[in-house]
């Protein structure tokens, strides 16, 4: 229940208040890893990067075959600008939890961040296909593809995964994105 409230927190913008939760839940069951994990997540969205990435060591510690103990810290080494780093801990959650969207997701905006804007939009066309795929991993390759200059198959993701003002907004972001790329 205490992780449950700490996710919702966290979802809901008090980052903060989510982690002192956790930290009293892991006052009594220290070794928790589900309550390890969350409050290396609310670290992390509380822009707490270091203390996120000292309770996911902790993490990996009591957890080491978690997938997403491994996609937390990669996400935590990538707001740090340790690229190679992030890359390694995608790598391993990607061996515990093969094409997950999620992981791929986040390895995909990660290759993007490095400058691999190819290799970015292979992985989130990847986990785009995948059937658990979500709306906002086909937004985010929406992004990369505007990126790339490729307004229309940007639009068409738009187009199906948002009501028609949104997508229309997006459309117009995206549009300029494509310009600006090509220029």
């Amino acid at each position: 229940i205490g992780v449950a409230l700490a996710r919702n927190l966290r979802y809901g913008g008090q980052p903060q208040t989510a982690a002192d939760i956790m930290q009293g839940q892991l006052s009594r069951f220290p070794r928790d890893p589900d309550l390890l994990i969350e409050l290396g997540k609310d670290y992390l969205a509380a822009d707490r990067v270091a203390l996120a990435l000292k309770i996911l060591e902790q993490a990996l510690a009591v957890a080491p075959e978690r997938w997403d103990v491994h996609a937390t810290m990669a996400v935590a080494l990538d707001t740090q600008g340790r690229g190679d780093d992030a890359l390694a801990a995608y790598g391993r959650a990607l061996e515990l939890s093969p094409e997950n969207p999620m992981v791929l997701n986040n390895l995909g905006l990660s290759q993007a961040l490095s400058g691999r804007l190819d290799e970015a939009l292979a992985t989130l066309g990847r986990a785009a296909d995948l059937p658990p795929s979500t709306a906002q991993i086909r937004q985010n390759l929406a992004l990369l593809l505007a990126l790339k200059g490729d307004a229309a198959q940007a639009e068409k993701l738009a187009r199906n995964d948002l009501p028609p003002d949104m997508a229309r907004a997006n459309i117009e972001v995206m549009r300029a994105i494509a310009a600006s790329a090509k220029r």
